[in-house]
């Protein structure tokens, strides 16, 4: 049993390593990705995180990556039933879904999509509260107008 905690992407590990890294704060610099790269595959937020990267970048993935991935993300399947449909074992899934969430934050280390788009939408929202603050000039029909082209960028995010 011993053996097993300390064997790195053993279930146990990754339990050990999310009570070790629980008060560990948000990592600012990098999205807003939490610090522990061993993140419980079931946390919430580690979840919304990795839709947020598959979004990005998952056509990046394997084909099989991908449909192993979205069956735990987006499906919410356990791993014994991803497993039993893809005649695997709970640790090959296990495994599969490790590395894909490890490319992914690599890609997103690398390309920082995510991090940008999340700076053109900070900019946006200081604009629309200038707009909304009534302490600029701009008159109202000029108002509507960069108040829609905002809208137009946040939809190409």
């Amino acid at each position: 049993m011993k053996e097993n905690a300390k064997k790195p992407g053993s279930e146990n590990a990754a339990k050990a390593a999310d009570v070790k890294n629980a008060a560990k704060l948000i990592d600012t610099t990098n999205a807003g990705r939490l610090n522990s790269p061993e993140r419980s595959l079931t946390a919430p937020d580690e979840i919304v995180a990795l839709a947020r990267l598959y979004d990005s970048y998952g056509p990046l993935l394997k084909e099989n990556q991908q449909e192993i991935f979205e069956a735990y993300v987006f499906d919410n399947l356990s791993l014994s039933e991803i497993a039993g449909e893809y005649e695997m074992t709970r640790q090959g899934v296990y495994d599969t879904i490790n590395r894909s969430r490890k490319k992914l934050r690599e890609y997103e280390d690398r390309l920082k999509v995510i991090e940008r788009a999340n700076a053109i939408e900070k900019g946006l929202a200081e604009i629309e509260e200038i707009l909304g603050s009534g302490t600029t000039t701009i008159e109202e029909p000029d108002r509507t107008r960069v108040r829609d082209e905002i809208q137009k960028i946040r939809e190409l995010l």
